[in-house]
């Protein structure tokens, strides 16, 4: 699945979920967060704030060659 389809797929999972330990999910992009192109933005019930970005290729093969 490309990135730009699993990262809505992925914040609609964690809301509907319904989790008591996730406040919120929203993409870097409704966060205003320009470091990665894509990624999700959890706050949890805690207060703390969690960022996982998507990046890379689609296998860390490619770049183990482009190494050598």
């Amino acid at each position: 699945m490309r990135v730009t389809r699993f990262e809505p797929y992925l914040i609609e999972l964690i809301r509907s979920d319904g989790a008591a330990i996730v406040k919120s999910a929203e993409s870097f992009a409704a966060a205003a967060l320009s470091e990665k192109p894509h990624g999700v933005r959890l706050e949890l019930a805690t207060g703390a704030q969690v960022g996982a970005a998507a990046g890379g290729h689609r296998s860390g093969r490619r770049s183990r060659q482009r190494r050598r």
